[in-house]
């Protein structure tokens, strides 16, 4: 059967990374613990001085068997991927533009997952855009996240955090409502905080609140339904 563009595309991405993603791996299969170092996880590469391209493959399958009380074993396959493509700009020292794209296996295309500026300055940080809020994520080195997990939202925000070292950092963000309430319209606006401190790389501990569950990714609520009151998370 001949390829398709889309499918020969695809392959010769792979072959072009697959090389120096091999070469380093070292270095690129560490478990990534934020939103940044997870748009960051690729291996960039350079082409310009202020134009970066970084890929990012993830595959993870899984098989799962289950024995419920009196009854027969039953047992499932789940296979997780995922293709991301990080284009970053960065002008200046204190300022960057990102573009990150996801190819959606279902609907067989890529689509734009998030695109934001962020403005450094010290130890104080502010990004604006499309993009995930530090609210309900738990990276690790699996590609699915743990049971804990909940409330991955995405959606128009400003976001400001500060980041002294390595090891603390809070965030304040506002963002844009996407639910029709029956009080207000999905031009009003939600907020959140989260806080983390990490005593060493391999343990984290954090608090982070959402005003409202409604908003996550977890399509709680059927689109068409208007709602009385917001429920918050913590």
């Amino acid at each position: 059967m001949p390829l398709s563009i889309k499918t020969f595309i695809s392959l010769s991405l792979i072959v072009i990374f697959l090389t120096p993603l091999a070469s380093n791996a070292e270095d690129i299969t560490r478990r990534y613990r934020t939103l940044e170092e997870r748009r960051d996880a690729g291996q960039k590469h350079e082409l310009a001085e202020w134009l970066y391209l970084s890929p990012l493959i993830e595959l993870e399958y899984i098989r799962q068997t289950l024995k419920p009380y009196n009854l027969d074993y039953s047992t499932t396959t789940e296979n997780s991927k995922t293709l991301q493509l990080d284009i970053e700009l960065i002008p200046t020292d204190n300022f960057t533009a990102q573009i990150v794209y996801e190819y959606d296996d279902v609907l067989n295309k890529f689509l734009l997952d998030e695109a934001l500026i962020e403005i450094e300055l010290d130890d104080f940080k502010l990004e604006a855009g499309k993009l995930y809020l530090p609210f309900g994520e738990y990276y690790s080195r699996f590609v699915t996240g743990p049971l804990l997990e909940f409330g991955e939202t995405r959606g128009r925000s400003i976001i400001a955090s500060y980041e002294p070292d390595d090891h603390f950092e809070a965030a304040l963000y506002v963002f844009k409502s996407k639910k029709e309430h029956i009080t207000f319209n999905n031009n009003a606006l939600d907020w959140g905080f989260s806080i983390n401190f990490s005593p060493m790389e391999s343990v984290t501990t954090g608090l982070s609140y959402l005003s409202d569950l409604a908003e996550s990714d977890e399509q709680l609520l059927d689109e068409n339904i208007l709602y009385q009151q917001r429920v918050d998370a913590i």
